[in-house]
């Protein structure tokens, strides 16, 4: 058994830059052109080093939140801070197995898996509990994130869920936010 590869090198320095780096030659001349601009003994580098982690922290947190950090951070901040109390609110098991969900599996399941979260969160009792017996009935239940996030949190076992069902509404509407 053996295998044979083919090197295929991009047609332009350009598109090799941007292929191993993921910007263009030019950003890179730029980024340089700022390397010089930090190591000058003349600058103060702690003054370029606080500016720097700002507007990192700004932009990873306009990123986060979707709102414009430098104009309202104290609503972007919450709004993070909301998130991560909410996360913490979840029963331990049952955030891992998110975590887990949402690394693992890709787009078309995490919608499926919100659809359920979405119907077993639902108010009316019947909806919840179709949506509970539905993911119960599935042959490949581990397999699922919807099985995965289920048996997080069945302490009691997946059949003692459907007497729990107050409880898998609110960790499931609490999943959701």
């Amino acid at each position: 058994m053996g295998v044979t590869g083919e090197a295929v090198l991009p047609g332009s320095v350009d598109d090799f830059v941007k292929a191993v780096f993921g910007v263009h030659g030019e950003q890179v001349v730029k980024d340089l052109h700022l390397l010089e601009e930090w190591t000058d003994p003349k600058q103060d580098l702690g003054d370029k080093v606080a500016r720097l982690v700002n507007k990192t922290g700004l932009h990873l947190l306009t990123e986060v939140s979707g709102i414009d950090a430098r104009q309202k951070f104290d609503e972007a901040r919450q709004k993070v801070l909301d998130v991560f109390k909410l996360w913490d609110g979840l029963p331990d098991r049952a955030s891992s197995a998110l975590w887990g969900i949402l690394g693992n599996f890709g787009k078309p399941e995490i919608d499926t898996f919100k659809t359920f979260l979405e119907a077993l969160a639902d108010p009316d009792p019947d909806k919840s509990s179709e949506a509970l017996a539905k993911a119960i009935q599935k042959a490949t239940f581990g397999d699922t994130p919807e099985g995965k996030w289920l048996e997080s949190i069945a302490e009691h076992g997946l059949l003692k869920l459907a007497d729990e069902l107050v409880f898998a509404r609110q960790v499931a509407r609490q999943t959701l936010d």
